[in-house]
């Protein structure tokens, strides 16, 4: 009798903790590889960027812009030691955004991304959080903003606290196929800055991001923007509401040396890539690990009573 009561308070402590944690990992996890060469600022898809997600294919998206899901696009991320990188792919009917104007989220086509320099509930201060957003003008130029929080709130039309961009970052257009390219290179150095956290290979943030395609007047004349939101913070919700990121593995490069006739040496570059990230770890797959859980219990109790 003395076992079974411990095995049933064995089997309520799993229960309640099973349900402890369904309330706490219910947001995607993703662990991205780090770039042994730093992508490119120049909107278009480098090899050491992980997609992250398509737009909808995940957890931690809102509707309140787009209830029918109609947006369609992606988001990548990698990192090194000096930079977290996003890319964002967006289809986007008509691009419009002003060069005179401060970036606005009601106003123009842009793409907007925050994070907190740790995971849910690990502490931060606006030292280790922002968000920042840009665009490509209608006359060409390429325009960010920061705007969270209050003190670093700036853009690129004001330059009232950074006369540049205190990231990188470009925005490219592909009219034929309808479509806009939003790629940052966000320094650590302004993820965390107040210098109290380091980033490398096991440390998490919490990211979100943002995508509007209404124009202008649409938004004007309706009042019903337009655009898809991950995580919250940015347009709808909090900042916590975002998906984390572990910073992964870098790829491995090994040099391949290989005979050639005559007694000489070729050498040769291959790229051996981290163990694959594991797909976004989600309210239901913690939920498979709950109920797998319970049956191992259940089964111990049988065999007990059995006995």
């Amino acid at each position: 009798m003395r076992i079974k009561k411990i095995l049933m308070i064995l089997t309520a402590i799993i229960l309640l903790s099973c349900m402890f944690m369904l309330n706490v990992h219910a947001a995607d996890a993703y662990t991205i590889p780090g770039a042994n060469n730093a992508p490119v600022m120049d909107g278009k898809l480098d090899d050491s960027y992980m997609k992250l997600h398509d737009f909808y294919a995940c957890e931690n998206y809102k509707t309140i812009g787009d209830e029918d899901k109609s947006i369609k696009g992606a988001v990548y991320m990698t990192y090194d030691a000096n930079n977290v990188y996003v890319f964002i792919e967006a289809n986007v009917p008509i691009n419009d955004a002003y060069a005179e104007d401060a970036l606005s989220m009601g106003e123009f086509v842009c793409a907007y991304i925050a994070i907190l320099g740790t995971v849910p509930g690990g502490g931060y201060t606006d030292d280790s959080r922002f968000e920042i957003g840009i665009a490509l003008g209608n006359d060409g130029s390429q325009l960010w903003k920061t705007c969270s929080p209050g003190d670093i709130r700036d853009s690129s039309a004001q330059k009232a606290v950074f006369t540049e961009a205190p990231f990188k970052f470009f925005v490219a257009r592909d009219e034929a196929a309808k479509k806009n390219f939003y790629e940052f290179a966000v320094p650590w150095t302004f993820v965390d800055r107040s210098g109290t956290f380091s980033y490398k290979e096991g440390s998490q943030i919490t990211f979100n991001c943002l995508a509007n395609i209404h124009v202008r007047e649409d938004y004007k004349s309706s009042g019903q923007p337009h655009f898809y939101e991950y995580g919250g913070g940015i347009w709808n919700g909090g900042y916590e509401d975002g998906g984390i990121i572990t910073l992964g593995a870098y790829p491995i490069i090994e040099i391949i040396i290989d005979e050639v006739p005559g007694g000489e040496e070729e050498a040769e570059v291959a790229t051996v890539p981290p163990v694959k990230p594991a797909s976004p770890q989600t309210s239901d797959t913690i939920a498979l690990f709950a109920v797998l859980a319970i049956a191992s219990m259940a089964v111990l109790v049988s065999k007990k009573r059995r006995a």
